[in-house]
């Protein structure tokens, strides 16, 4: 960064350290580096995004001025999170030999941010303003609707808002699948493929098989060895051969079944009740703090729960945890606001069992007596059946 002013004699062991540290630098070494204005002294963290868990890296605290740098020594091209103390956050994908910056101003910083140095995550990038762009109108629609809660033609204000959210959603759906195109030999289509607009998923294995296969294909000899390509086509073989289907989640309990009554502790270790929620439409949904999947689902729920909250729907989140702090940082960092509940023998517990939970996530639907609606529900699916029911 180029400053005016007074020029001053560097030091000669400083000099001698900044050698030193170029020189030590590995070729395949990865520098994460930048400037966020207005945030001196304000801490970052670091976290990489793998198939199974998101280890946090390192955490540095930016400068007078928001510099900040971090260095990683990758084995191989990945994907990383920069999150700020807010828990507003960037995603990169970051490959050997890379000097990644990244630069943002003003309040919104990590939402007009800019990236060089990377192309990835240039992709990224731009699939990031794409939905944000998309977002902030939903977010309007979203503030419209509570303030017409009150008023006489409230239904009809809220079928003409459904209808506009249908159009912004469809309007996101074709960017980014037109985005995808022009860059799915890009790994970073892994990211894309799975995002969301206001917890919705973009995409879907039912309805974007043969996209998710392209992509597949695409990536397939350049990132051969690569984790998140072999999760990714992993994903893809099983759903080619039919080894597993959503309709798998829950063996045990089919539409129009009484529930049967669960009792667990929550957060403050008092057993709740599921019974006690009946008079309104529940979702119960079984997940842990583990599972990527299980984590998505938090936070297209959290979209839902939102919009149809106050309209009688709740949410009972069944964690399937062993450990009680993996369980609670994971529901303060997904901001599950809903009833939360954990049962800590994990996926041998009698809850389980009863369940025939198969895979994680889990969800059931039931109406207000606590009857089955349906069951292995997608985002998209239960928002149907709640415009549809409430």
């Amino acid at each position: 960064m180029h400053r005016t002013g007074r020029v001053t004699m560097m030091p000669l062991f400083i000099i001698l350290l900044v050698w030193m540290g170029c020189h030590n630098r590995s070729k395949d070494d990865t520098v994460v580096q930048g400037r966020f204005s207005e945030t001196a002294h304000s801490r970052l963290f670091l976290f990489q995004l793998l198939p199974d868990s998101i280890p946090l890296v390192d955490s540095a605290v930016t400068d007078e001025e928001g510099n900040f740098s971090f260095s990683l020594s990758p084995v191989e091209t990945s994907f990383y999170m920069l999150r700020n103390e807010q828990g507003d956050f960037i995603t990169l994908a970051a490959g050997k030999g890379e000097t990644i910056q990244i630069d943002g101003s003003g309040k919104d910083r990590l939402r007009t941010y800019s990236v060089s140095g990377s192309p990835e995550s240039q992709v990224l990038r731009e699939y990031h303003l794409i939905v944000t762009q998309n977002q902030q109108k939903i977010d309007s629609l979203s503030g419209i609707l509570k303030k017409s809660q009150p008023l006489r033609e409230f239904p009809a204000i809220r079928k003409e808002l459904d209808s506009v959210y249908r159009d912004i959603y469809e309007s996101n759906r074709e960017q980014v699948i037109s985005l995808l195109f022009d860059n799915i030999t890009s790994l970073a289509s892994i990211i894309i493929s799975n995002g969301a607009l206001g917890g919705t998923p973009i995409l879907t294995m039912d309805n974007d098989f043969q996209l998710f296969s392209a992509i597949d294909s695409a990536l397939g000899k350049a990132y051969m060895n690569n984790r998140n390509y072999l999760a990714f086509h992993k994903n893809i073989s099983r759903y080619r051969s039919g080894e597993e289907t959503r309709r798998e989640n829950i063996g045990s309990l089919s539409p129009g079944m009484k529930v049967p009554e669960i009792n667990l502790p929550d957060a403050n270790d008092k057993n709740r009740k599921l019974s006690l929620l009946q008079g309104k439409i529940t979702l119960v949904c079984f997940w842990s703090s583990w599972n990527s999947e299980s984590r998505e689902m938090n936070v297209g729920l959290a979209r839902l729960y939102e919009q149809f909250h106050t309209r009688g729907f709740e949410i009972v989140g069944i964690s399937l945890d062993t450990e009680r702090d993996s369980w609670l940082n994971a529901v303060r960092q997904d901001r599950s606001t809903w009833m939360q509940l954990n049962d800590s023998k994990g996926l041998k517990s009698e809850v389980a069992l009863e369940f025939s939970i198969k895979k994680l996530p889990a969800t059931l639907l039931l109406d207000r007596e606590g009857i089955v609606i349906s069951e292995g529900l997608s985002i998209p699916e239960i928002k149907a059946l709640l415009l549809e029911k409430l």
